[in-house]
């Protein structure tokens, strides 16, 4: 999950930035399930590795859940999150970390929180 914006709220506000980092970070972690793993892998870019194959319908889950998680949490705070979140799957699309990263980023698919 990459948050799109991050750099253009850091332009405004570095504190704010690492504040709104922050808060995504405990966002995304109340969101994703305790056998998952959550790492923050860049300063907005954050990598959740699914235990289990996921099928198409369930990232729209995913993103619903993070877009109503975002939505309360934001709520009545004047910052928008535009995020993108990519897919790539073990060994179907690479057996290395780096080349599963590259191809999430590369299939990453725009969506506004």
């Amino acid at each position: 999950i990459k948050i799109n914006n991050y750099e253009k709220i850091k332009g405004n506000s570095i504190d704010l930035a690492h504040k709104f980092i922050y808060e995504a970070s405990n966002i995304i972690l109340k969101l994703t399930r305790d056998e998952d793993m959550v790492s923050h892998v860049a300063d907005d870019t954050f990598l959740i590795l699914f235990n289990e194959y996921l099928e198409g319908d369930k990232y729209q889950l995913i993103l619903k859940r993070l877009k109503e998680g975002f939505s309360e949490h934001l709520e009545g705070v004047d910052i928008d999150c535009d995020a993108s979140m990519g897919v790539s799957q073990y060994p179907e699309d690479g057996t290395d970390a780096d080349v599963l990263i590259e191809k999430a980023i590369l299939q990453a698919v725009s969506k506004q929180f």
